[in-house]
Formats: C-alpha cells, structure tokens, sequence
C-alpha cells in the first residue's frame, strides 16, 4: 500500500508559492517577450513533470 505525500507549511521555505493567476501573469510576461524578440517558435516541448501546464499556456498565449 501506497501512502500520499502532503506538503505541509515547513515544506514552503525556499519556494517560491506560484498561484493561478500568477501563472498567467507570467505566461503572459514570458509570450509578450518572445513576441517582442521576434522569435517563431515551430514548437513548445514541455517537461512532462510540472511543465505540461505552463508549455500549454505560453503555447495558447503565442497562437
């Protein structure tokens, strides 16, 4: 039997906590400076292990 790990508050020091919207904040910080640097990405690879979600939101922010 398999027993979960659960984070609590002294597991936090040293890490930067990142919310939703602080996600999309930063996705649209890091599109907008793709964009400005003149780059065309043909493709987004992501890390399957925490990146899905980011490579999945700078590749919807870029088009």
């Amino acid at each position: 039997m398999t027993t979960a790990f659960h984070a609590d508050a002294t597991d936090r020091e040293g890490k930067e906590i990142l919310t939703w919207d602080g996600l999309g904040q930063a996705t649209r910080e890091l599109a907008q400076q793709v964009v400005d640097s003149n780059f065309q990405p043909t493709v987004i690879i992501a890390v399957a292990r925490g990146g899905m979600i980011p490579a999945g939101a700078l590749t919807y922010a870029l088009g």
